[in-house]
């Protein structure tokens, strides 16, 4: 999940809908993307790339 007001992102457990971990990242995103396979998030700022995990 994006958090723009803190500048962080959320690491979701779908199987019990839980936070498990939250990062810390530069710029608030705006949005992210989750590879179809689960083994990728890609967060922007704006237009610009921040991160993949």
């Amino acid at each position: 999940m994006a958090n723009a007001g803190d500048n962080t992102i959320s690491i979701i457990d779908t199987a019990s809908n839980t936070v498990t971990d939250t990062v810390k990242i530069r710029g608030g995103p705006n949005g992210i993307a989750i590879t179809p396979d689960g083994t990728k998030l890609y967060a922007v700022t704006g237009s610009t790339l921040v991160m993949s995990m």
